[in-house]
């Protein structure tokens, strides 16, 4: 029998940590054994759980063991390394007040700017002393790491390079393509992205192999890189059991994930500050949850003003840990996701909200990669405008009124296997094997 293939992981998040990006290399630990593969997970030493910002940088600090740490689990190795916060950061938790805010700023952008220069304004350094420190007294066949954070391709390239070891560069979205910035008018963020396109194009052309999470990042970064690139999605964790959701009001609808500069959002709570200035619902009839919208001041800030014109119908929940958050979305009415006109862009929790097996009601209609994977497997409705999100929510608010509940989706486990981390990790160990 062939010995197992050995895999250095390098990811930023990884559980406790909760995080969307945490479950990407946590499925290739859990399902990588399957597949004659030994994964190794090098990471960092993260809390439990957060309620905020300010919170979650106290508690990085107060756990820290101040030595690496490893765990041997029936799945592979995990490799924890102390989680060393940035100046700035430092500054953000320990000052307040108009000049600390103004220093922050100054050393963030002096950080930013040298991280991938200096290690010593790189945060996540210890990842990286601590990748070679292993491969130079283990033998690796392959690195696999994932970015956001992109300076994790930095240490991939240095590893192919210093210890010859083959190099999976994994995008979860777009660097330079980011669709978080790519639109964004600002002359800050225009530089930062062309001096870091620069670091992208030298580490990445370097990389035995590249993998994207969706199917429009694949096709722009071939575009953009001249190199091929495969598909690996991100998927859900495992298929739950149908919830009966209760009959009556109110209809609930949940969005399960950060809302994001560009998505449409807007028109969804644009089409019930109508309905109420009609009067047409009432408080009791509507309830819409935002998961996690109180964690983060930008998330704050992209749903204001509205979480003052419509308080009883909005629900700004802490962050919560995992099972949480799938519970409160698979007791939902409706799971929201809000698409980016003209980005063809997969979001994410589109995979967990297959998996939950409850109705998804996206806006607007992308007539591309989602609209087909919601066809497929008959597991939602498309609004476009404000016209139709009304029309769409008053039909659904007197269904309920009427004593009525709203169905689960008719998705087969068949066809639900091949949107499932499990399946994903089997096609990266099938791309990683043949390197």
């Amino acid at each position: 029998m062939d010995k197992p293939l050995k895999v250095l992981i390098l990811c930023n998040d990884f559980p406790p940590f909760n995080s969307v990006a945490a479950r990407r290399p946590y499925s290739w630990l859990k399902y990588f054994k399957n597949y004659a593969i030994d994964p190794v997970v090098i990471t960092k030493y993260w809390p439990d759980s957060s309620v905020s910002l300010d919170d979650l940088m106290a508690q990085v600090k107060a756990v820290q063991p101040y030595q690496t740490t490893i765990e041997e689990t029936s799945n592979g190795t995990i490799i924890r390394v102390q989680n060393d916060l940035a100046l700035y950061e430092e500054l953000l938790l320990n000052h307040k007040g108009l000049v600390w805010t103004m220093i922050r700023k100054v050393v963030t952008m002096v950080w930013r700017f040298f991280a991938f220069i200096i290690p010593y304004c790189d945060k996540h350094w210890n990842l990286y002393r601590e990748a070679e420190r292993f491969a130079s007294k283990n033998h690796v066949d392959v690195v696999i790491t994932t970015g956001e954070p992109f300076i994790l391709f930095k240490y991939g390239y240095l590893l192919k390079k210093k210890c010859n070891i083959k190099w999976v560069a994994d995008y979860r979205d777009g660097w330079f393509l980011h669709h978080g910035t790519r639109f964004s008018k600002s002359p800050v963020v225009w530089f930062w992205r062309q001096w870091e396109k620069l670091f992208e194009k030298k580490y990445v052309s370097k990389a035995d192999v590249i993998t994207a999470a969706f199917p429009e990042l694949r096709e722009e970064l071939q575009q953009f890189l001249n190199k091929q690139v495969h598909l690996i999605i991100n998927g859900y964790e495992e298929l739950i059991e149908k919830n009966d959701i209760k009959p009556g009001l109110p209809l609930t609808m949940t969005l399960g994930g950060n809302v994001t500069i560009g998505q449409k959002h807007d028109l969804f709570l644009e089409a019930i500050y109508k309905l109420k200035q009609e009067k047409r619902i009432q408080a009791g009839d509507l309830l819409v949850q935002f998961i996690g919208g109180a964690f983060d001041p930008k998330q704050k800030a992209l749903v204001h003003p509205y979480t003052e014109l419509l308080p009883e119908f909005l629900l700004m929940t802490p962050r919560v840990p995992i099972a949480e958050a799938r519970q409160i979305c698979a007791d939902s009415d409706y799971l929201l996701l809000f698409l980016i006109p003209d980005y063809k862009h997969v979001p994410s929790k589109l995979f967990e909200y297959l998996s939950l097996q409850r109705p998804i009601l996206v806006i607007p209609n992308d007539n591309d990669v989602v609209q087909e994977i919601i066809t497929n497997t008959k597991t939602g409705i498309f609004c476009s405008d404000v016209m139709a999100i009304k029309q769409f929510i008053m039909a659904q608010v007197n269904h309920k009124k009427g004593g009525n509940s709203v169905p689960a989706t008719g998705i087969t486990p068949e066809l639900a296997f091949k949107y499932s981390r499990q399946y994903q990790a089997g096609l990266l160990a099938d791309i990683v094997k043949a390197l």
